[in-house]
């Protein structure tokens, strides 16, 4: 594998299933970040193992919303593999019954609502960035876990925009 160290390319050889983390990862309040690039790691070592096939080496980088990919590098993102390894490391990290216990501990157990896909109101954000700093994962991960395991209770986005904005009812 080529690295950059100390502004130079140079060849590193690692044993086979070694995580090798970026500098950029280990640094302050990165630890979610750290946590869950680690389990995502584990997930592909984990799932080449179940198949039978050698754990390959690979470099993801964190996405940067404010860069322009290229398709195939969106499409080098959303592989099956790639989806796999979040998974497992959500699992790994998340548990049902942690995820359980947490949204019990921080909204009595019940499901939070979610209007469309991913808005939520003031008071169900304070609830999920608690209960992503508890559970030591991020917001984003935390989110689609609990989509996942049916946390979410789904409401239209009309009903946000009336109820929360005050715009669009009619009196």
């Amino acid at each position: 594998m080529n690295i950059f160290y100390e502004g130079k390319r140079v060849s590193v050889f690692y044993e086979a299933g070694a995580i090798v983390l970026d500098r950029l990862l280990l640094r302050p309040g990165e630890n979610n970040r750290r946590r869950f690039t680690l389990g995502h790691e584990v997930g592909h070592i984990l799932s080449a193992r179940i198949n039978g096939e050698p754990a390959l080496a690979s470099y993801d980088q964190i996405y940067d919303r404010e860069q322009s990919y290229s398709f195939s590098q969106l499409k080098s993102r959303c592989t099956m593999e790639e989806c796999q390894a979040n998974t497992l490391a959500a699992a790994l990290l998340m548990p049902r019954f942690m995820v359980l216990d947490t949204l019990k501990r921080f909204n009595g157990g019940r499901r939070l609502p979610v209007y469309g896909d991913n808005l939520f109101r003031k008071r169900e954000k304070a609830v999920l960035s608690k209960m992503a700093d508890a559970l030591e994962v991020f917001y984003t991960a935390l989110v689609i876990r609990l989509r996942g395991l049916g946390l979410l209770v789904r409401h239209d986005v009309s009903e946000y925009i009336s109820n929360e904005l005050g715009l669009g009812a009619t009196s």
